[in-house]
């Protein structure tokens, strides 16, 4: 017989206590396990909780959490279960553990989470070994459904542990109810973190082992590796490597938050004190840190996470919340929760502050670490908010750079990535001066919306796009001229050095700062407008060798040398004394050119003047000024361009200048070793001094200016008696501006010396036949001609091109070939050849503005006629109707005779062939009309000649009566010939009869059948004009009625067959038109 032990004997007893539970509680217990611990993982935290409840007195605990693969094991080594314990865990609601004031948790509650992942836990602490059991109760054995035990709190004593136990642990065993709920086990293993040991005091280590043997090892370690005090703190280290700040005030609970209905039902109406906590992340360079949104699981503790609630706030909070058992989120409503926020933002956060404001690094960090940023969702959290926000604006929470402490409101913050040149450039009196704010510690960092919406500290920064409404930009600043100028009167360059590098970074205000008085130079403060930056190399040196430095203020070397700095100074359109602020000295400054020209050895300064000034674009201005030296002084350009020139170049101009040379007496010229490179001058210098209008000495330039003047016609000339030059340097000058000048340069008209010596303008001169004239202009001409000397000059060439390109008379005009015309037959030279080179020269325009009728031209029989009966024999046929007498000379074949014979023709000499076809061909037209039957029967019987000959035109021809047809043989396109007895001719639309033709009716056939090529007789032709005998008879009848004054109407009843024919008679009352419109006399109405 076994013995019972009394630990078995307890827990039967209380299983007989618990099997006499009402059937309501059952199912109120159902109700508590199965809704009330939602979470899979919950039961871990339960188990925690409780564990934590049970540590040792002056010691710590250890959890192990063991994952088999067909239950988990959660155990503790705190102290061992009593009986009172256990009467607790098969209640609900119970707890002994510790005072009210001490525990975190109700065994009795939290213990039931764990029917979530098993229906038969097994409870083993010391002698103790009893489970609870769903399936146990099912047994055929047990009299009572399911549904009135309540098995969850009914314990069952096992003799045998299923798994080994030892008395130093907790052990809780709980099956998984199937491979589901395995997975859902693990899920929460899986959120178990370090950080849910930041606020028990006595769990020391939290291990899990997994002997799941599957691809994925969960096995780790939780566990606090230090605790120190810092300040009033504790400094916790966690085995993640995470620190934290914990701290910690105590709070007396109100009479209020007592009676509070809700306090009552979770049993905190008597408990006269609670604790709340406050941790601060710590990174691992010691500094602190802030926490955002979705970076920890859950950022509110109440002892254990809160799983899923964050609080929007900076820091983690650990308070005693009332919450539901399921420990899912506080409740919002009741006071005592209200309270607990009441006072960690009124008491808590300030005395933490003041905690903080005595840390060397933290006193600059604590700001963002403790505010929130933004304001927080959910009323309980909100008046969290609220209490903090209003505490840290009233309070002097913001450390200066003077090492004060000074309210939010008092403060300016420099902000961006220009913040360390801030800091650099304006000191704390600046900013007291400037803004009446203190400079804030150059550690302090802010979160943006923080500083700006909730604190509302005044921002300074450089970015205008990045600063809010009440932000100061860096460069309003700047404007304060009265500082800036105590800042000019100390000398201190370095710092507008950094002034300006700082400026650089603002944007948006370079006009503003241009109109002030900003630029420090060693004078003091200028206005951008009236300093430089400094030299530009190219007129450094110039300006120092005259002296000049203090007319052109310059910026420091030590300012510019900072290309940050300088790309400011050049944004307010400062710039380097060049090329061109140079120029506009001179122009203000003319004597200083005249001084240094007086200095010894200036020819290398005034040729590095004439580089840099060549870029200056001044030209014209500098024109103004005494500029030019000549080796001894400086002219002025502008006074006389012919005064000074640049040195001859070569040779060539050598020899013009030896023969023309006395026409360059008055010229002074600029020292070759300013321009010529093989003497030491610059190309730049020479180029430089020509846009002032200076000239070099070229042939060109000779030509141009010093030459062409002197043969140009003037109004002086023109009222002298004799040309002012002498023939030969006429000839000579003029050669030259041949040679060197291109006609388009020659833009006044010349004068040329005649063939008789004499000097006319060149458009009243003539080629001769020395210089290619087209003809003899000499002989047949009346002005006179270009003398042939020019060909003998050493300069020039091409003189006959050169003179027409200069407006000479062209012997091609109409006047000159009017007047050769007119004087060939008076001159003794040979006609034919000078025709021969006459007529070609004229062109149809030139034709018609020469006077042909005047003219008397050569003809064939070597004669002059009057060119108005003269043609041009262009067919020998012609030659039959006309003597030699009538006809032009043309030389007797080849181009030249066809280029003379359109010269002839452009003179409007008729053709003989044309003439013969217009005069002779036909004769003058009658104007009385001839022989009226003659046309009446050619319009009547036309229609049969077509109808038979189809080539001739259906519609009778217009019937032209002529004096004669003269014999002739049709020239041009014409083949046929007409013999002189013909008295008909036919051009297809008019029909020329002469007196003679009678009725000729034959002669018209032959006519007809000359103009259309059918084989067809004359007979059948001519026999279709004459009328049939019947035809004629009805005629006679007509005329003879007719004449009886009757009115009478031939009718043919067949005419094609001759037969039925009739005539009419009918003597019709006077007047009456009616009758004879009714038997067809009269046409109808």
């Amino acid at each position: 017989m076994s013995i019972t032990s009394t630990e078995q004997v307890f827990i039967e007893s209380l299983q007989e206590e618990k099997l006499g539970l009402s059937e309501s509680f059952t199912r109120s217990l159902d109700l508590l396990a199965t809704g009330l611990f939602t979470r899979q993982g919950q039961f871990f935290y339960e188990l925690i909780q409780n564990a934590e409840d049970c540590t040792k007195e002056g010691e710590e605990t250890t959890i192990e959490i063991i994952l088999r693969p067909d239950a988990v094991i959660f155990r503790n080594n705190g102290e061992q279960f009593s009986k009172e314990d256990i009467r607790n865990l098969c209640d609900v609601g119970r707890t002994q553990k510790k005072s009210q004031d001490e525990n975190i948790g109700f065994w009795g509650i939290g213990f039931k989470s764990v029917f979530r992942v098993t229906d038969s836990p097994h409870v083993l602490s010391g002698e103790y070994q009893f489970k609870f059991d769903r399936e146990y109760w099912q047994d055929d054995g047990v009299d009572r459904t399911l549904d009135e035990i309540p098995w969850r709190v009914t314990p069952i004593w096992v003799p045998d542990s299923p798994v080994e136990s030892s008395d130093d642990w907790n052990t809780f065993h709980l099956p998984y109810i199937d491979d589901s709920y395995k997975q859902r086990v693990l899920e929460g293993v899986d959120q178990l973190e370090n950080r849910l040991l930041l606020f028990l005091e006595d769990i020391k280590e939290i291990r899990v082992v997994d002997e799941l043997e599957d691809e994925v090892d969960r096995s780790r370690e939780m566990a606090v590796t230090s605790r120190s005090e810092e300040l009033e703190g504790r400094l916790i280290e966690l085995k993640s490597n995470e620190r934290w700040w914990v701290y910690e005030n105590v709070f007396e609970v109100p009479e209020r938050v007592s009676n509070d209905k809700v306090t009552r039902e979770r049993k905190r109406e008597n408990i006269d004190a609670r604790p709340a906590r406050i941790a601060l992340k710590v990174d691992e360079d010691g500094n602190l840190d802030h926490l955002t949104e979705g970076s920890v699981h859950a950022s509110v503790f109440s002892f254990l996470p809160i799983q899923g609630l964050t609080s929007g706030m900076p820091f983690m909070i650990d308070a005693d919340l009332l919450t539901g058992a399921g420990r899912t989120k506080p409740h919002e409503g009741a006071a005592w929760n209200s309270w607990m926020m009441e006072e960690i933002g009124e008491t808590l956060i300030p005395n933490a502050i003041d905690q903080l404001k005595n840390h060397d690094i933290w006193k600059s960090q604590f700001q963002k670490a403790l505010l929130p940023s933004e304001r927080p969702k959910g009323n309980l959290f909100r008046t969290l908010d609220t209490a903090i926000m209003e505490t840290a604006r009233q309070s002097e929470i913001i450390p200066t750079a003077n090492g004060s402490w000074v309210t939010p409101d008092s403060a300016i913050h420099p902000v961006g990535d220009s913040r360390e040149q801030v800091r650099e450039v304006l000191s704390v009196e600046d900013l007291r001066e400037l803004t009446d704010r203190e400079l804030t510690d150059e550690n302090l960092v802010f979160l943006k919306r923080l500083l700006r919406d909730r604190l509302a500290i005044r921002e300074l920064g450089t970015d205008s796009e990045d600063l809010p409404d009440s932000g100061t930009n860096f460069a309003e600043l700047a404007t304060n001229e009265d500082w800036l100028g105590k800042k000019a009167t100390s000398k201190e360059t370095p710092w507008f050095r950094s002034f300006y590098e700082l400026l650089n970074e603002t944007q948006g205000f370079d006009e503003d700062l241009k109109e002030r008085k900003i630029v420090y130079t060693d004078s003091g403060l200028d206005l951008p407008s009236d300093v430089y930056l400094s030299f530009s190399p190219d007129v450094e040196e110039i300006i120092a060798e005259m002296n000049a430095e203090e007319v052109f203020p310059t910026i420091s070397g030590a300012i510019t040398d900072s290309s940050s700095a300088k790309n400011f100074l050049e944004r307010l359109d400062i710039d380097t004394v060049g090329a061109q602020d140079l120029a506009d000295d001179l122009v203000d400054h003319p004597e200083m050119l005249e001084a240094m020209a007086d200095e010894e050895d200036v020819t290398e300064w005034f040729r590095e003047l004439y580089v840099a000034l060549s870029n200056s674009g001044q030209a014209d201005r500098l024109s103004e000024v005494p500029i030019v030296f000549t080796g001894e002084s400086v002219v002025r350009p502008a006074s006389d361009t012919s005064s000074v020139l640049l040195p001859a170049e070569s040779e060539r101009v050598s020899e013009i200048l030896n023969t023309v040379g006395s026409s360059l007496t008055d010229v002074n010229t600029v020292p070759a070793s300013i321009i010529d490179p093989d003497e030491g001058g610059d190309e730049a210098a020479k180029s430089f001094l020509s846009s002032l209008g200076i000239n070099q000495v070229a042939p060109d330039w000779v030509a141009q200016d010093k030459l062409l003047p002197k043969i140009t016609v003037s109004d002086e000339w023109e009222k002298e008696d004799e040309w002012p030059l002498d023939t030969s340097s006429l000839i000579t000058y003029t050669g030259v501006v041949n040679a060197e000048l291109d006609a388009e340069q020659i833009d006044e008209e010349i004068v040329a010396l005649t063939n008789d010596n004499d000097v006319k303008p060149i458009s009243e001169v003539y080629l001769s036949p020395t210089y290619s004239a087209a003809y003899d202009t000499t002989s047949l001409l009346d002005d006179p001609v270009v003398n042939s000397t020019y060909l003998r000059c050493e300069y020039g060439g091409g003189w006959g091109s050169f003179f027409i390109a200069t407006g000479i008379q062209s012997e091609a005009s109409a006047s000159a070939l009017q007047d050769a015309l007119s004087n060939l037959k008076d001159v003794d030279i040979d006609a034919e050849a000078e025709l021969k080179n006459i007529y070609p020269e004229i062109t149809e325009d030139i034709g018609t503005e020469i006077d042909a009728d005047e003219l008397e031209l050569l003809t064939e029989a070597n004669d002059f006629g009057k060119s108005e009966g003269l043609f041009i024999p262009d067919e020998p046929v012609a030659r039959r109707v006309f003597d030699d007498e009538h006809f032009v000379w043309l030389p007797e074949n080849g181009e030249s005779q066809d280029e003379c014979r359109v010269g002839a023709q452009h003179l409007g000499i008729p053709s003989a062939a044309d003439d013969f076809e217009r005069h002779l061909e036909r004769g003058d037209p009658i104007d009385e009309v001839v022989d009226n039957e003659v046309e009446q029967r050619i319009q009547n019987y036309w229609g049969r000649v077509s109808s038979d000959v189809p080539e001739l035109s259906s519609d009778a021809p217009e019937i032209v009566w002529i004096e004669q047809v003269r014999s002739r043989y049709i020239l041009g396109d014409h083949s046929k010939p007409q013999t002189a007895n013909r008295c008909s001719y036919y051009d297809g639309d008019t029909l020329y009869l002469t007196r003679e033709f009678g009725h000729r009716w034959d002669d018209l056939a032959t006519t007809l059948l000359e103009n259309v090529d059918i084989d067809v007789e004359p007979s059948e032709i001519s026999s279709k004009f004459v009328p049939s005998v019947e035809d004629a008879a009805i005629s006679e009848v007509i005329k003879y009625e007719t004449k009886r004054g009757r009115e009478a109407k031939g009718i043919r009843e067949d005419q094609e067959e001759h037969k039925g024919y009739d005539v009419f008679c009918l003597v019709l009352p006077p007047n009456d038109d009616s009758l004879r419109r009714s038997h067809g006399y009269l046409p109808s109405d």
